[in-house]
């Protein structure tokens, strides 16, 4: 998470394999608050990948 020059706090996430470009995509949010919601729901959808894909996620920083 980060403020961008205009005030919005983003958010950017990346994934794919290693040692390829991979995909990802940038989020915008008016206001803190909304950003760090969306943050918390993605890292909650995160600790169940090794159920759903056979993989653990590990986060970086």
């Amino acid at each position: 998470m980060q403020t961008d020059l205009f005030g919005w706090t983003t958010i950017e996430r990346r994934w794919g394999r290693i040692g390829s470009k991979g995909q990802g995509v940038t989020l915008s949010f008016p206001d803190r608050a909304q950003a760090e919601i969306i943050a918390r729901q993605v890292r909650e959808r995160r600790k169940s990948a090794f159920k759903r894909i056979g993989v653990g996620y590990q986060e970086v920083e």
